[in-house]
């Protein structure tokens, strides 16, 4: 790229070729030239603290917080009132969905706190997704899943278009999903869970000293190793009081079954960090807004739809309802893509659409946007960045 630059005629007009055409990342710079504007025009007055607000009550604190939904668009016009009406009950909720709230249309804590957010820090934080997009594949053509960790969703896509979406479950703070590139190389139906020796020592043992009966009550069975032909072992042999870190010379594995950890299906795309998708018994926490529960896999809540979405373009395509009976019968059985799907998992906190002013902005769950911010801010002041040019 440096030669190519050098030897262009115009190196700035070579340089705009080099930005990502991506329609999101075009979409960051339209809304990065908006909140730089609010920021040049003095941002937002800061909203005292206070008593959490309801629909139908009045707060001295209204009008500033309709200013402040007003300047990013979720409110049409200011208003004097101190009365929280529905028209405001509706802008308050839109600002939620912004910022993964739960859109409840009450202004507690996490709403005001949202609210009070400095312009510059949205700038910024705009800024560190642009820089994220710098790094992947300038296109994404033909069909990709692309799951997006801060957002908790995953998209299918068709040459950038959107064909399928889903709420998806990613890593605890302390089992962070990565961020990667891999290819979906196929899927399993009704598999096992080879349950990793981390949660082997850190769980199972613990569960086995406090109940003989937990490996038998969850439909896990013992191998004395992790070669195939491996003979089986009577947990009633093993002192579990004792066996700590010894018991990761033993397989512990899952048998298919609706209790299975890993659901009805799993998708496999081979990678170092032994990452893949995969159904789950626990679907009420789909149902909670912020979802970081796993140990590191995701999660997803539609995975047989997500299944005959993959399996669309095999010479043998299934549908949902072959899928269903594949399930029922009970038997693990291993379906491969005739052709891979890429599949990045990535840490976007800030999207933005190019063709409307919406943008959502994600919690930095991992803390990786102040990471990449102290990089790309530390010894160069703001105002020199130019990430939209």
């Amino acid at each position: 790229m440096v030669n190519a630059a050098l030897q262009a005629d115009d190196i700035a007009g070579f340089l705009k070729t080099q930005a990502p055409a991506h329609s999101a990342y075009q979409g960051l710079r339209k809304a990065l030239s908006r909140y730089r504007q609010l920021e040049q025009n003095g941002g937002w007055e800061s909203i005292p603290s206070g008593k959490t607000i309801r629909p139908g009550e009045s707060d001295p604190r209204i009008p500033l917080i309709t200013q402040r939904l007003a300047s990013t668009g979720e409110l049409a016009t200011a208003r004097t009132s101190h009365l929280y009406n529905q028209e405001l009950m509706e802008a308050i909720k839109k600002f939620q969905s912004h910022h993964l709230l739960e859109q409840d249309g009450i202004i507690g804590k996490n709403t005001l706190k949202a609210l009070n957010i400095p312009v510059s820090k949205l700038v910024r934080q705009i800024i560190i997704n642009m820089e994220r997009w710098r790094w992947l594949p300038h296109q994404f053509v033909d069909k990709q899943l692309i799951v997006n960790i801060a957002e908790f969703q995953l998209f299918g896509t068709t040459d950038e278009h959107v064909d399928i979406n889903m709420p998806v479950i990613v890593g605890k703070v302390y089992h962070k999903t990565p961020v990667f590139t891999g290819s979906m190389r196929y899927l399993e139906v009704n598999p096992y869970w080879n349950i990793p020796d981390s949660i082997a020592v850190n769980e199972i043992v613990p569960h086995m000293q406090e109940n003989p009966d937990y490996l038998q009550e969850n439909n896990i069975r013992i191998f004395d190793g992790w070669e195939e032909d491996a003979p089986e072992v009577d947990p009633a042999s093993i002192d579990w009081h004792t066996v700590g870190n010894k018991v990761k010379g033993y397989r512990l594995r899952q048998e298919p079954g609706p209790d299975n950890a890993l659901g009805r299906i799993k998708f496999i795309f081979p990678n170092k960090h032994n990452v893949y998708l995969h159904d789950t018994p626990a679907h009420h926490l789909f149902l909670k807004t912020k979802r970081d529960f796993s140990h590191g896999c995701i999660r997803v809540s539609r995975p047989l739809e997500l299944g005959a979405y993959l399996l669309a373009e095999n010479k043998k395509p299934l549908s949902v309802e072959q899928l269903e009976e594949l399930v029922a019968t009970k038997e693990r059985k291993v379906i491969l893509l005739d052709q891979s799907v890429p599949v990045h998992v990535l840490y976007l906190t800030v999207k933005a659409s190019a063709d409307n002013d919406e943008v959502f902005f994600y919690p930095d769950i991992y803390g990786r946007d102040a990471l990449l911010e102290k990089a790309l801010f530390a010894r160069v002041p703001l105002s020199q960045c130019r990430f939209s040019q």
